[in-house]
């Protein structure tokens, strides 16, 4: 980036842009959804759980990348987090990535909406 005509100096770190990093709870754990930020996801097991609850405020982003691949990964959504309905995201890849964002409607109330998806499977 360039600012006044000349190179950006500043590490990224000093503008405070970085997301606030979100720690995987592990196996059966409960995600948090206090605050926007990025879950890096690993599993040790042939098979895990997570659980999503709802947002906490529009907006509110997260996403969650899978960095760590000893088994699948599927987060349990409290409420549907797209247009079909779906409350399952799986992981199986090591890369895979989603981009969730916070809503509310008078119909639903708060739900997680996707914004992009690589890899990462909901059903």
């Amino acid at each position: 980036m360039t600012l006044g005509g000349k190179p950006q100096l500043e590490d990224i770190y000093a503008l405070g842009v970085e997301p606030a990093i979100i720690k995987d709870p592990g196996n059966g754990g409960a995600l948090d959804v206090s605050h926007s930020g990025y879950c890096e996801l690993t599993s040790v097991g042939a098979a895990e759980t997570r659980t999503l609850a709802d947002p906490t405020f529009k907006g509110q982003t997260i996403d969650f990348v899978f960095v760590v691949d000893g088994g699948d990964i599927v987060i349990t959504c409290a409420s549907p987090a797209n247009q079909a309905g779906n409350t399952l995201i799986t992981f199986t890849d090591v890369g895979e990535h989603i981009r969730l964002m916070g809503a509310y409607n008078a119909t639903d109330g708060w739900e997680w909406k996707t914004i992009v998806t690589d890899g990462a499977a909901q059903t």
